[in-house]
């Protein structure tokens, strides 16, 4: 059972839940003047919102990575050489940074819309 000092941490939450939630309220009310709208649905850009998770969320180490393999197109093995580090250490950092992304962008995606009845 978890320790219910921290209000915002319900029992059943855990920490990266709660990290994502604040990250991503976080970034609606920075960029809430570029909101597109319709009823009920808003409508972000993606790359918006993962350029502030690797700004703000992501470690050193994981925007290094980031920026030689995802931005530069370097393999991971030439990344990892570049930095002077593992390729092992180079995966786990991307690993990282994909599971704060994955985190983030899940908030954005209403999955009552998109259940679809089993018959």
């Amino acid at each position: 059972m978890k320790n219910n000092s921290n209000p915002r941490i319900r029992q059943g939450d855990d920490v990266n839940t709660e990290w994502s939630q604040v990250s991503y309220e976080a970034w609606c009310r920075e960029n809430a003047v570029e909101f597109v709208s319709f009823p009920e649905k808003r409508i972000v850009d993606l790359y918006k919102v993962v350029r502030s998770v690797i700004e703000k969320d992501f470690s050193p180490a994981e925007q290094r990575a980031a920026v030689l393999h995802w931005y530069k197109g370097l393999s991971v093995a030439a990344a990892a050489e570049k930095e002077g580090t593992s390729t092992a250490n180079m995966y786990r950092a991307l690993s990282r940074g994909k599971e704060k992304i994955r985190l983030v962008l899940k908030h954005l995606i209403d999955c009552e819309v998109y259940r679809i009845p089993v018959e």
